[in-house]
């Protein structure tokens, strides 16, 4: 008898033990935030650069964006058209563009992710994880081969509205937002690369808008 009980006890403790670890991963889960109305949208994109570790680097002057939706309302696709694009480095001055496209133009394309991490206080960051379809881009005698994904903080949220700001940014020569908590709050990575080394992009002044008000919720 004193055997069962001990027996009943263990038993009991696993239980215990399983539900706390269930409890944890429930309370670890995170939901991600979504567009309340499916809807399109087009914009202008500022100034960005492309930089290949230290040595090599792309500049471009404007552009013009625009995106489409899933019914989903968190993911859908998008295009970027920098236009004024030239080296940097290593050769300073020669004209830019993606395969088959306009001298000093560089077309991106790709999918798009609306995603969260988490502040220094706590708080909220929405941020649109970019997945880029790969591309080639050549400038005089040299080329650059870009593929990978990046990470941009698009504002405001929880507000009804049509007009978006999507900033991808450098903080100290590196990316601002390296990554992302999942739906089971997990960080995920995101990675660009340049000719299969690191490479960060900048874009600033980025305004979308959108056919119909929305808000993103979380």
């Amino acid at each position: 008898m004193h055997r069962v009980k001990i027996l009943g006890l263990a038993v009991m403790a696993v239980l215990a033990v399983a539900a706390v670890v269930a409890s944890a991963s429930a309370s670890a889960a995170m939901t991600l935030p979504e567009f309340v109305t499916k809807t399109s949208w087009t914009g202008t994109s500022g100034a960005g650069r492309l930089l290949q570790g230290t040595a090599d680097e792309i500049k471009c002057s404007a552009g013009t964006n625009s995106g489409t939706m899933e019914a989903s309302k968190k993911l859908g696709t998008l295009t970027i058209t920098f236009t004024g694009c030239k080296s940097e480095k290593p050769i300073t001055g020669a004209k830019c563009n993606s395969t088959g496209d306009a001298s000093e133009t560089i077309l991106t394309a790709g999918s798009w992710h609306i995603v969260l991490q988490t502040g220094p206080k706590g708080e909220d960051i929405h941020l649109i994880w970019i997945l880029l379809t790969p591309l080639t881009v050549k400038c005089s005698l040299f080329e650059f081969a870009i593929k990978g994904n990046v990470l941009g903080e698009i504002t405001p949220a929880n507000a009804l509205t049509k007009k978006y700001s999507l900033k991808v940014a450098l903080v100290s020569g590196k990316q601002e937002y390296t990554s992302f908590e999942n739906d089971n709050g997990e960080q995920v990575a995101a990675k660009l690369e340049s000719n299969g080394e690191s490479a960060t992009e900048e874009s600033a002044n980025n305004v979308m808008t959108t056919e119909q008000d929305t808000l993103i919720i979380n």
